[in-house]
């Protein structure tokens, strides 16, 4: 089974988000991968759904 969760660590612990689906004392593996933080921004001008929608197929469009 493999599931992603997030964790914050503290203390050096990795301290979960949620509870675990797992029993006392089971193994796991983990893979630690940084959440990376963004900040957001004020536009000057509000921007349509279908402005937005417009932007993002043109710049996802296969060369």
């Amino acid at each position: 089974m493999t599931d992603t969760i997030e964790c914050i660590f503290t203390g050096n612990v990795l301290k979960p988000i949620e509870p675990l689906h797992l029993k006392d004392g089971e193994r796991v593996i983990v893979h630690i991968e940084r959440k990376i933080p963004f900040n957001t921004i004020k536009l000057k001008t509000s921007l349509s759904r279908e402005y937005v929608r417009t932007i993002r197929d043109e710049s996802w469009m296969s060369l």
